[in-house]
């Protein structure tokens, strides 16, 4: 008996990070802006000062995707305030730094996200986004100009779930009017949001830009598996 033929696709989600969009490394983005206020830091002194803000952010330890917007802001600024303070710079300087150094709003598009956009287009397929971030994303994608190109964008802060766990495939398959998920593949760069979607019933792929494994080594490769 011939195997069932899979459903064919209707939906390509992206994941973000490492994916579509990078983040340039913090101590970078902090030494910039230094460099915009004019002072300098040792490079030990700014990679101690990161590392602090990093806790504040994070509730020493406790990172948590599904801030509200309200939470996220308090956060960022507490953040920019201990930088500020580890640098001895200004009090008033927190906002400058809240402003250049988050990463949210320092993401840049990697070379091969918006060829793979395309190629989706061109094979008459939807495009979406999955990704594991607090609201602010959707504000930073819109300035890249891909929010108008991932319908839809699914944040983990806005539903109230993260990757891996189930409910935030299910929202994506929901919102894409999706009733097989087979119908959806996935890309993510960690391997067990790759499991989770795959778990989810949707088709997904590994990718990793290092070469050591998964299913793609760029988004360049990924039109081959555009097909049924």
């Amino acid at each position: 008996m011939a195997a069932a033929r899979r459903p064919s696709l209707q939906v390509v989600f992206f994941d973000a990070g490492g994916v579509l969009v990078e983040f340039p490394p913090a101590e970078r983005r902090v030494e910039a802006a230094l460099r915009g206020l004019g002072e300098r830091r040792p490079a030990d002194r700014i990679a101690a000062a990161v590392r602090e803000a990093r806790a504040v952010r994070d509730g020493r330890g406790h990172v948590d995707l599904l801030w509200p917007p309200d939470v996220e802001d308090e956060r960022i600024l507490a953040a920019a305030r201990s930088l500020a303070s580890a640098l001895d710079l200004p009090p008033e300087r927190a906002a400058y730094l809240r402003d250049t150094c988050y990463h949210i709003r320092t993401l840049s598009l990697l070379p091969d996200a918006v060829p793979a956009l395309e190629a989706v287009a061109a094979a008459g397929l939807a495009a979406g986004l999955i990704s594991n971030a607090p609201g602010s994303l959707r504000a930073a994608f819109h300035r890249l100009g891909l929010l108008e190109r991932l319908r839809p964008t699914i944040v983990s802060a806005e539903v109230g779930s993260r990757k891996p766990d189930g409910a935030i495939y299910a929202a994506a398959l929901r919102q894409a009017g999706l009733a097989e998920p087979a119908r959806a593949l996935f890309v993510d760069d960690l391997a067990a949001n790759v499991a989770g979607a795959r778990a989810a019933g949707m088709r997904a792929l590994l990718l990793d830009r290092a070469a050591a494994g998964g299913d793609l080594r760029s988004l360049a490769e990924l039109p081959a598996h555009l097909g049924p």
